[in-house]
């Protein structure tokens, strides 16, 4: 390791909740109320794990024209969509990907 590394090392101590697999409307929920939490310090850092169903997530920099999938074959494969408060585009989420959000103060 070279020292410039060294010398900007950090631990983080966070706490893990593994959500096993969970839809994502209820997990934005959840780290939208962490988020808060944290903000206010009332919590410790904490990373989220989770495995999502069939879900296309669309940031401010992307529209739903970006989802290539016609209307019909979103339905029947039970895929959603939602518009969230992130930066990029599109993004999509589902059983076997595991995700991780981390709720973490960065100053």
């Amino acid at each position: 390791m070279t020292s410039w590394l060294r010398s900007s090392e950090k631990t983080l101590e966070a706490v893990h909740l593994p959500l096993g697999h969970a839809d994502y409307a209820t997990t934005y929920r959840l780290q939208r109320r962490l988020h808060s939490l944290r903000s206010h310090g009332e919590i410790v850092d904490t990373v989220l794990t989770v495995e999502h169903n069939p879900v296309f997530t669309i940031g401010r920099s992307g529209s739903a024209l970006n989802v290539l999938a016609p209307p019909e074959v979103l339905q029947q494969e039970g895929i959603l969509i939602y518009e969230v408060e992130r930066g990029g585009n599109i993004t999509y989420h589902g059983p076997g990907q595991l995700v991780i959000y981390p709720i973490i103060d960065l100053r």
